[in-house]
């Protein structure tokens, strides 16, 4: 199954990134800054996917040269701009063939991420963009597309989310069991899972009983239960008794960031810029065969102007997270945090 990612980063003006003052900046205390993850509500679900680092990165380094800042007193604007300088996920934490990263002035780069992303990825299903820019208007877009396939595809099958029945997949024999392997178990609604992929470029995570904690210490969490599980080569397998279940996820969403539309660029040389759109689309798809993330982002800078054990049910009926992150990279490139039955396929009676 396949899951897309992707953001561009449109400025059009004044943007800033430093927690220092600029000439029309109040000065912002640097202890309340920190990198994280910019995540967004939908329908009552966290979600954040890495499209929108790669964009905001690509425009602070080829086009501002520099860090972006902006002019604002507000201290939540001021976190964001750190955070987004300040990445939790870079192309280090993906492997070159899953993104396509391009910006520029004008409706020439327009024309070319149009063209250049369908030739990397021709199965790309996000339209291409109609944004008109101006001669001196500036765009920064970056696309991520990753489709993993568990080692076995797991049964069909339906489970009770919430109060809601509706479609799912679970582990039926020992070779869908084998699929799974036990990072952490506390009990049954506290647990982290790995599941085991035929491609281990990559990793997917589940994680159930953390719903009140920070996407930011989720990854903390599985990374040190990762790291630890592959230090011994100790990881925990399903027995014959234990259950898996989980729901089968769709999501399609378009999110903009609008607290930060029309802020000014405070950078030497963009003073006349403000932040014209920053926009991010997300494509996600979890069933019994894989899973599959599709994400757009773009920023535009737009001119002003064996032993006995108690079995285990390891069902995903209550809120949890799903993680993937390339093996080799120290953030994950997609974050689902699941708080309801919006995303999942009701079962007809």
């Amino acid at each position: 199954m396949l899951k897309r990612i992707g953001i561009f980063l449109l400025i059009g003006g004044l943007m800033s990134s430093c927690a220092t003052d600029n000439k029309n900046n109040t000065s912002v205390t640097t202890e309340t800054l920190q990198r994280d993850y910019q995540g967004f509500n939908y329908q009552g679900n966290y979600i954040w996917a890495g499209a929108m680092n790669l964009a905001w990165t690509e425009m602070s380094e080829q086009v501002i040269g520099a860090p972006i800042q902006v002019k604002s007193n507000l201290q939540k604007i001021q976190n964001k701009i750190y955070s987004y300088n300040h990445p939790v996920f870079t192309k280090k934490d993906i492997s070159a063939d899953s993104y396509y990263i391009k910006s520029g002035y004008g409706q020439k780069t327009i024309d070319a991420i149009n063209q250049e992303v369908k030739q990397k990825f021709p199965q790309k299903s996000f339209p291409d963009l109609k944004i008109k820019l101006g001669d001196k208007d500036i765009i920064s877009y970056a696309y991520l597309l990753k489709e993993v396939q568990y080692k076995t595809p797991f049964s069909i099958t339906s489970l009770n989310f919430n109060g809601q029945v509706v479609q799912a997949f679970s582990a039926t024999n020992s070779e869908m069991r084998n699929n799974i392997q036990i990072l952490d178990y506390d009990n049954d609604d506290r647990f982290i899972l790995k599941l085991k992929l035929k491609d281990t470029k990559d990793e997917l995570f589940l994680v159930k009983g953390y719903e009140n904690s920070s996407a930011k210490e989720i990854v903390q969490l599985i990374n040190k239960n990762n790291i630890n599980k592959n230090n011994t080569g100790n990881f925990e397998l399903l027995d014959t008794k234990d259950e898996f279940k989980a729901p089968k996820l769709v999501l399609d969403v378009g999110h903009q960031h609008k607290e930060l539309i029309n802020v000014p660029i405070a950078n030497a040389g963009f003073e006349n810029y403000i932040i014209g759109a920053m926009i991010e689309n997300i494509k996600f798809n979890m069933n019994e065969v894989g899973a599959k993330v599709e994400n757009e982002a773009y920023i535009g800078f737009t001119a002003t102007a064996a032993v006995m054990k108690t079995p285990k049910r390891l069902i995903l009926d209550k809120p949890y997270w799903v993680i993937m992150k390339d093996a080799q990279g120290q953030s994950p490139y997609f974050i689902l945090g699941v708080k309801n039955s919006e995303l999942m396929q009701r079962v007809k009676e």
